[in-house]
């Protein structure tokens, strides 16, 4: 994997910034489905979003990118939510997901044995909200009621 030099000075503690952004280098090696499940490899991840957009959901999955598929072999238990109810229903009543896809508002709702969560991923779902920092707001202050103490993972869909 490459990283940029921003990053690499990040990693080696010279650059410190809580609010870093991580910008990897193109690399025909590592997709961006194949660096977010190595970062959530054995890990506990609940998967925002997970679903994607139900047009497109064999798609990925016939063309191995669907991510919350991938999660679901890589990770050590992945619990997805999504507030598309239609996808949603889909993914459960096709058996898509080890464990049923919840439906509901991740800012709102409350996640069982939340403390038990390594990372929240944010995977492909930031772009289609509509106040990105209300959202994240209420999310972190939804998961600090509930005592998350793990990790977020904002990912952007690839280009």
């Amino acid at each position: 994997m490459q990283y940029t030099k921003q990053t690499i000075e990040y990693m080696r503690g010279k650059d410190i910034n809580p609010r870093f952004d991580m910008e990897l280098i193109p690399n025909a090696l590592w997709s961006r489905e194949s660096r977010i499940a190595y970062w959530c490899k054995d890990k506990s991840v609940i998967h925002v979003g997970c679903c994607d957009h139900i047009g497109v959901i064999d798609e990925k999955i016939a063309a191995g990118k669907w991510l919350h598929g991938i999660l679901d072999s890589e990770c050590a238990f992945v619990q997805g939510i999504d507030s598309n109810e239609e996808a949603t229903n889909y993914c459960n009543s096709m058996n898509l997901s080890k464990l049923p896809i919840v439906f509901g508002d991740i800012t709102s709702c409350r996640i069982a044995n939340i403390k038990e969560f390594d990372y929240i991923l944010l995977g492909e779902m930031i772009e289609h909200v509509d106040n990105p920092v209300d959202f994240l707001r209420n999310l972190h202050t939804n998961m600090s009621k509930q005592k998350f103490g793990g990790m977020y993972i904002i990912c952007s869909p690839a280009n």
